[in-house]
């Protein structure tokens, strides 16, 4: 008929919520702190996709540990809506979009957003408490900006203990295993050697790269420009590092960072500089390996220097370069060990920056370890001159192994002074006390009965008068040796010294009396017991030989003398 065919525009019925359609990652995965997105597409009942607006949807998110949000909805008008929505706690959530009484649902996981210094914890009593000598262990429990707990293990933590003159760089190691153990967690071991209050620094290391400086003079002085080189690798030829530098010959550039090294071992750094005029110093774990800024002391293609670095530990690098004329080139590099070959030291093992985690630094109070009786030390004038039948005093200084004074007072040290070689007398025993103030010390006082002075067997061997021979004769008057003082000297002494070790027989006689005063520590855990395998008869105890017993089959710590020994076969 007339005018046909005629051209009919068919508009979409209205919106039909389960043809319409719900698509984006961000239904399924999102990260704390980052916005997400997702669209809705609105199409009629026959799948036609609708042309405008006004639709009313809806979004919920919720979890089961009762976290919820809404998602924002933004109509483009032309049948599309845009959801964002921002989420703040990890976890597992329902996302349900809501179109009128009509709704469809997706699982969302929301991962830990990236590592943030300030939430992130140090845990364990090392942080504030350790024993010198002895490994202290904690560990760190990587966390967003949210508190999330982290669940992977690329962050970057550094530990450095310091007291004075000591100062340790601490691997941090990550100990986190797939599914759900320990995630996001590091743990760092340090050794102090001297006790008292340590600073433990714990902090995040973030920003790959190095911070570089750009000076627009040699001295490094006219600062320009700060921006973050990802790798320290140009060739400016006869150019401008960069617009801000402005010129091509008298800048210089200052970088600084972090290092870390991927295996344990030696490594060589090579600064390497294009031209004979250009000057580079390294610093690299609080030492300059390379100083070339005078001038190059060597060709230009092996500047380098080499120290040994631990894995998983970041060191401090500081890179200073400056060009005084003609074409220049810097590059970073390094060789390692296996796997590590010569190249220019990738971004992935550089940082530029770092901050400290929660309640960084730690103050640790480092405590001496147990007392070592060998190394305990005792001082004062009762250990070298005393008077016969008055009380004599020094004092016990108590220190660890390391040599740490003790701050502690409850030691056993007993003091004896034996009658040098006479085993028909009984010991003196000193008393020993603790001295107030808690400061590992011990007052020790004795009474010795028997005099010793300079001239009781001191004569040189060489003469035969007041000789330390038994049975010499040496007058009264001399102290038992006929010897005048101005004839006494140090060398005497020492010749005397080697004929009471070599003939302890001479040790015998009235005129040999003193004492040996032996300091030790009791050590608490039973008695020491040697066995032996013979008995020697009575009559055969001498001076020289004084035991009963012979062939020692062994000797050990017992706890209490409570035995029964079978009869031998």
């Amino acid at each position: 008929m007339a005018g046909s065919p005629y051209a009919v525009s068919a508009m979409a019925d209205v919106t039909d919520f389960a043809s319409s359609s719900v698509v984006g990652d961000a239904l399924t995965v999102a990260t704390a702190g980052v916005q997400s997105e997702f669209t809705i597409t609105s199409s009629d009942r026959h799948g036609n996709l609708r042309s405008e607006g006004g639709d009313q949807y809806l979004v919920h998110v919720s979890s089961v540990a009762g976290s919820v949000f809404e998602g924002e909805v933004t109509d483009a008008a032309d049948g599309t809506y845009t959801v964002q929505y921002t989420p703040s706690v990890q976890g597992t959530y329902d996302v349900k979009v809501y179109l009128g009484s009509s709704d469809k649902t997706a699982t969302l996981l929301v991962e830990p957003g990236a590592a943030c210094a300030s939430t992130s914890v140090p845990n364990g009593s090392p942080l504030t408490t350790a024993t010198a000598g002895y490994a202290a262990t904690f560990t760190i429990q990587a966390k967003d900006a949210f508190t999330n707990l982290r669940t992977l293990g690329s962050d970057q933590y550094m530990v450095r203990i310091s007291s004075g003159s000591e100062v340790h760089n601490n691997p941090v190691s990550y100990i986190g295993e797939a599914p759900n153990t320990n995630l996001g967690r590091f743990t760092v071991a340090y050794r102090a050697t001297r006790s008292g209050t340590f600073s433990v620094d714990v902090r995040m290391a973030h920003s790959p790269g190095l911070t570089g400086s750009y000076y627009r003079d040699e001295a490094m002085s006219n600062l320009v420009v700060t921006q973050t080189d990802s790798t320290v690798n140009n060739d400016w030829g006869k150019g401008s590092p960069s617009n801000e530098v402005g010129i091509v010959d008298g800048f210089s550039v200052a970088w600084s960072g972090y290092v870390k090294p991927t295996v344990t071992g030696t490594y060589t750094f090579y600064p390497t500089v294009k031209e004979a005029d250009e000057r580079v110093k390294l610093w690299v774990d609080d030492q300059w390996i390379v100083d070339e800024w005078t001038s190059l002391s060597t060709t230009v293609e092996t500047v380098s220097g080499t120290l040994w670095l631990a894995a998983n530990a970041l060191y401090d690098v500081r890179l200073q370069y400056k060009d005084v004329s003609g074409s220049s080139s810097i590059s970073l590099s390094w060789e390692g060990p296996n796997p590590v070959s010569k190249a220019v030291i990738p971004s992935t093992s550089l940082f530029s920056a770092s901050a400290p985690v929660a309640g960084s630094p730690f103050a640790a109070a480092v405590y001496p370890a147990a007392t070592s009786g060998t190394v305990s030390t005792a001082f004062g004038a009762g250990l070298s001159v005393a008077t016969a039948g008055v009380e004599a005093a020094f004092t016990i200084q108590a220190r660890d192994h390391l040599g740490n004074p003790k701050t502690t007072s409850d030691d056993t040290f007993v003091v004896r002074a034996r009658h040098n070689a006479d085993y028909t007398k009984r010991n003196i025993v000193g008393s020993v006390r603790s001295l107030s103030g808690n400061m590992g010390q011990y007052s020790v006082t004795y009474t010795p009965t028997w005099k010793r002075n300079k001239f009781s067997c001191a004569t040189p061997t060489t003469s035969s008068v007041g000789s330390c021979e038994p049975g010499a004769s040496d007058p009264l008057a001399y102290h038992e040796v006929g010897l005048v003082d101005s004839a006494y000297t140090i060398s005497d002494a020492a010749s005397v010294r080697k004929q009471v070790v070599g003939t302890p027989s001479n040790l015998r006689g009235a005129k040999h009396k003193f004492h040996d005063l032996l300091v030790s520590q009791a050590v608490r855990g039973g008695l020491m017991a040697t066995y032996y395998t013979a008995v020697d008869p009575e009559g055969t105890r001498t001076a020289a030989a004084p035991q009963i017993f012979s062939g020692t089959f062994r000797t050990k710590i017992v706890p209490a003398v409570n035995h029964q020994f079978a009869t031998s076969q």
